[in-house]
């Protein structure tokens, strides 16, 4: 199974001794097997919230450690931020909203300094989009729910901007429909807590 084949290749590259010119590369590896494993146990089939949140925790130490072997590294930052992102959907899962909102403030810090260095990159912009949805549902969790319309709108609008250059683009529309499903639902909890 997927399962075992990545717990099989984090025992094989733990074993790793690499020279330092390969530790990079381990470190990305060891990051993406315990990324894939949080995944895996946050997902609809397997359940396990405590073990992939171990999984995440792992993937921030490896990438964590890999960014700051070479922090000019854009592509290595970005995948930082990422797994943050990963972990704050976890921590959403879990309806842990503060850990959620440490989560998506540690990936947002560095999505929005990506996205500003190069204002034309889509795959930043999409991480953008993502990480304030779920800071949004972190903040709905916390019942703090002006901050989580704010930020569900702001996904929204950059959702609606990638959609306005890319018409054609299902996975936006997809994403948009999500932002704006979850924008209600955090507006009908706000409506029952008065």
């Amino acid at each position: 199974t997927a399962e075992e084949a990545y717990h099989s290749a984090l025992a094989t590259l733990r074993d790793l001794k690499p020279p330092p010119e390969l530790r990079r590369d381990v470190l990305q590896e060891i990051g993406r097997a315990n990324q894939r494993l949080g995944g895996f146990y946050s997902g609809i089939i397997v359940r396990d919230l405590p073990r992939a949140l171990r999984h995440h925790d792992a993937a921030l130490r490896a990438l964590g450690e890999r960014t700051r072997l070479d922090p000019s590294d854009t592509v290595a930052r970005r995948n930082y931020a990422d797994q943050f992102a990963m972990k704050a959907t976890a921590q959403n899962a879990a309806r842990d909203g503060a850990g959620a909102l440490e989560s998506t403030d540690q990936a947002l810090a560095v999505f929005k300094t990506l996205a500003s260095e190069d204002p034309d990159n889509v795959e930043a912009q999409h991480d953008l989009a993502f990480a304030h949805g779920e800071r949004g549902v972190a903040l709905m969790h916390l019942k703090r729910f002006k901050e989580s319309e704010a930020a569900f709108r702001e996904a929204i609008a950059i959702r609606e901007r990638l959609i306005v250059a890319d018409p054609e683009n299902q996975e936006d529309r997809r994403d948009l429909k999500r932002v704006q499903t979850m924008l209600f639902a955090m507006e009908q909890k706000r409506a029952a807590e008065k």
